[in-house]
């Protein structure tokens, strides 16, 4: 199975969703509040931006990749649209805590 795109954009795109998911993680690790206590509105934006990223890269690409599973719009349109919606309302979630 070949999991190279031949879109332009893929790889840098892909790379700049990866460093803001570490830097979301390294923000939600030092923020260290109780459990329970709302997410602070900074973290919420950036969590916000990497949904719809991920969920428009998702689009661009016509596929998702994780290690070995694969969901693309022609073989599994399903659960490829189900996973772009779930991405996108996501981040309405995390818009909706910041304003």
């Amino acid at each position: 199975m070949n999991t190279q795109s031949t879109k332009r954009f893929d790889k840098p795109w892909m790379v700049a969703n990866m460093a803001t998911g570490a830097g979301l993680l390294i923000l939600c690790v030092a923020d260290q509040k109780p459990r329970g206590t709302p997410m602070p509105a900074p973290i919420a934006a950036v969590a916000a931006v990497l949904f719809g990223s991920i969920a428009a890269h998702t689009l661009y690409t016509g596929a998702i990749h994780v290690r070995q599973f694969e969901l693309s719009r022609k073989k599994t349109p399903f659960g490829f649209w189900c996973t772009v919606v779930g991405l996108f309302l996501c981040s309405v979630r995390c818009a909706f805590i910041v304003v």
